[in-house]
Parts: C-alpha cells; sequence; structure tokens
C-alpha cells in the first residue's frame, strides 16, 4: 500500500518518533509499504526553519532531505499545473 505523509509525521519520524501514535508505527516501519513526502514539505521545513519558527534538533533542513531518503520516504512532486488547480478547486 501507498502512504502520503505529512510534514509533522516526516519531521517526527526522523528526529522524535516517540510523537507518532503506536497504530501509525508500524506503517512507517513496513518496508512493504511505499511512503510519499510531498517536495512542498521540504520547502515548509526550510521556510519555517529559517524565520526560526522550527527548530530540528540539532539538524538542518538538508539533513532532514537526505534522512527521509534514507529513511525511505519517496519525493512526490507537485507540478506547477497541480497548483494552478488548487485555485480553481
Amino acid at each position: 500500500m501507498s502512504y502520503l505523509v505529512d510534514t509533522h509525521y516526516l519531521i517526527w519520524s526522523l528526529i522524535d518518533p516517540d510523537k507518532i501514535p503506536m497504530r501509525h508505527t508500524g506503517i512507517l516501519e513496513d518496508s512493504g509499504h511505499t511512503k510519499y513526502v510531498s517536495t512542498i514539505s521540504f520547502w515548509e521545513i526550510s521556510l519555517k526553519f529559517g524565520l526560526g519558527k522550527l527548530h530540528l534538533a540539532g539538524v538542518t533542513p538538508e539533513e532532514i532531505v537526505d534522512a527521509a531518503v534514507a529513511s525511505g520516504f519517496a519525493g512526490l512532486e507537485v507540478t506547477p499545473e497541480q497548483l494552478g488547480e488548487l485555485v480553481s478547486a
């Protein structure tokens, strides 16, 4: 099965996994599942980190990207067309 992980779950899974409910931990740890994270999440992390609104426990946004890939998350690209559709939806 495939799952799209939001920004909070991405950060928690990499930095503070105890915040993830036990019922979801199995999904994130199961290599049989494809776990996607939107590239928008990486932008959000960088933006909030740069503004001082997000603390990453000594990790940089660049390291989050590397850690996500190493942990088996697949990046899900968002196209300009998809973003344009949000306005008209």
